[in-house]
């Protein structure tokens, strides 16, 4: 059975944004939504399942989808990150080096990692932001209580 169309439309949009990477595939980032339908279900208190082969059901709606693609956008910039962060990050070459009128810079993986680190940190924030307006969004009270007379009443106490 095919991955359901809505994951398919998610896992191409999220690629193209990523900027088309050569590291990852679209089916990558399906497999990755899929298997992390319980991070989402955590987040937002819903009760998602993900298939291997069809994808999460029921069908997300348009804000658990801006939640899922914010998420799935923290753990790639996560990944960014980490590698730039390796053995390899830690260098001790010159930022810049300038004579005269002329000025050569050079860029890092450790300058790298951290304009990732910032991008990440506000990728974050923006997902905290979007689960607390999706649950307040979906908040609704628990009980609605009158007294046994149907007639409110402040001084009444539900037992």
């Amino acid at each position: 059975m095919p991955i359901n169309v809505q994951i398919q439309q998610l896992q191409t949009e999220i690629y193209e944004d990523l900027d088309q990477p050569s590291s990852i595939s679209p089916s990558y980032i399906g497999s990755w939504l899929i298997s992390n339908a319980g991070k989402i279900n955590n987040l937002i208190g819903t009760s998602y399942s993900g298939v291997a082969d069809s994808g999460i059901a029921p069908l997300l709606t348009e804000d658990e989808l801006a939640i899922t693609k914010m998420l799935f956008n923290n753990f790639w910039l996560q990944r960014q990150i980490k590698s730039n962060l390796g053995a390899n990050g830690y260098t001790r070459e010159a930022s810049s080096i300038s004579e005269g009128d002329s000025k050569v810079s050079f860029v890092t993986k450790t300058n790298v990692a951290q304009n990732l680190q910032v991008a990440q940190k506000q990728n974050y924030l923006e997902l905290r932001d979007a689960v607390t307006a999706y649950r307040v969004k979906q908040a609704v009270p628990a009980q609605v209580v009158t007294n046994p007379s149907g007639v409110w009443d402040e001084s009444y106490i539900y037992p």
